[in-house]
């Protein structure tokens, strides 16, 4: 009988363990690129987007509903003209995020050597590299709930293809095919999911792709380009979020016995209205005073939108002026109609007169002011947008 007890237990224990791993778990990816130092959106008519500023609450949020995520970015973080106060700022923002890898892109490896080790050590995010001479890591493991995903980074020489000899001297890439195989060797049986980043552009991705197995997904950078509808090639989700911070991406990965079973993909854009984050806004008013620079289409933008917000207040408190002269109205004929019937026109009457239209107002103005908040909140991007072709039609980024 003592016997029967330990294996019982043995038992039990391989059929939970079965059970558990035979339930489905989905992992999200929050993927950027190509952010170009871009820490506030430009205020352009032509696609009022936010950037850095929206994407930080995004995220928070994102992953407040969503425990099982993680985040990462396929460089060209910064400056494309290394603007070394934009660039010091960027990297401070990038260190308030939740970063879980990034790999960097040709306007980080053009950096002077010292001031990119600078700026990585101020970001604190670890970076991946697998045919990079000199980065930090060919790969990472991020475990999140249980979940092991592997993190590649390869950048392709096409990357730094138009920089000077000088420069391209200076940054030494192995072949991208040839490493990112080698990685996947060392990483057999150590993750449930494989994700690349790249820094090469979407096309070269495609190929990629055809030419290895075992990769999940591709989280491109360099050619900025946005892809809304992320496409599979050969078991691999193909992906990238544009430009400037405009949009994040977000993949979502449904995993079973240890094992990708689905894969889907979507751009999110980081519209105008979305909330500010204060810590973010902080860093490009420290830009603004230090460089003196303030984008010029931010204060018409900013009093167009504020104009028409007053405008369609202007048009609910009109309506509410109009309510209360109509149940004036009705309560002056009530009580002419009391006095023409010969019923008694008290105080108690009138009360009950006036509460009833007071309720009555109450009502109409909670009604009013709610239709006012949507139609703000749908209203003000779209009418912005238009008064501002019409005020810089030439205006552009």
């Amino acid at each position: 009988m003592g016997q029967k007890k330990p294996i019982l237990l043995i038992l039990i224990t391989a059929i939970l363990s079965t059970v558990a791993l035979s339930q489905e778990t989905t992992l999200y990816i929050l993927h950027t690129n190509n952010t170009n130092g871009a820490l506030e959106n430009c205020y352009c008519p032509d696609h009022p987007f936010g950037a850095v500023e929206k994407r930080s609450l995004y995220i928070d949020d994102f992953i407040t509903e969503n425990s099982n995520t993680i985040l990462l970015d396929a460089g060209d973080i910064f400056t494309l003209t290394h603007q070394s106060l934009k660039d010091s700022l960027m990297a401070i923002a990038y260190s308030k995020l939740p970063y879980d890898g990034i790999l960097l892109g040709d306007q980080e490896m053009t950096l002077e050597p010292q001031l990119r080790k600078k700026y990585i050590e101020m970001m604190d995010i670890p970076v991946v590299g697998s045919n990079i001479e000199g980065a930090p890591n060919s790969s990472i493991i991020i475990n999140r709930n249980g979940i092991n995903i592997a993190v590649l980074g390869i950048m392709d020489s096409y990357a730094i293809k138009y920089y000077p000899e000088s420069i391209r001297e200076t940054i030494e890439l192995e072949d991208p095919v040839e490493y990112v195989k080698k990685e996947l060797k060392k990483l057999k049986n150590k993750a449930d999911v494989v994700v690349l980043l790249t820094h090469q552009g979407a096309d070269l991705d495609y190929e990629l792709a055809k030419s290895i197995d075992g990769i999940d997904v591709i989280i491109g950078g360099h050619s900025q380009s946005n892809l809304e509808s992320p496409e599979t090639v050969n078991g691999t989700l193909i992906t990238q979020a544009g430009k400037e911070g405009y949009y994040i991406g977000v993949i979502e990965l449904t995993i079973d016995r240890g094992e990708v079973v689905d894969r889907r993909g979507r751009i999110d854009t980081m519209k105008f209205e979305m909330p500010d984050d204060p810590d973010i806004m902080k860093l490009i008013e420290e830009y603004e005073k230090k460089s003196g620079r303030v984008n010029h289409q931010k204060p018409v933008y900013m009093a167009v939108a504020v104009v028409l917000a007053l405008l369609i207040l202007v048009g609910v408190i009109k309506k509410l002026i109009k309510l209360v002269l109509v149940v004036s109205a009705l309560l002056v004929l009530w009580v002419a109609y009391m006095v023409w019937s010969g019923e008694d026109v008290t105080v108690e009457s009138l009360k009950e007169g006036l509460q009833s239209g007071i309720e009555n107002i109450k009502e109409k103005t909670t009604e009013s002011a709610e239709k006012a908040k949507e139609t703000i909140n749908k209203s003000i991007e779209e009418k912005t947008e238009e008064k501002l072709d019409q005020i810089l039609p030439k205006s552009k980024n």
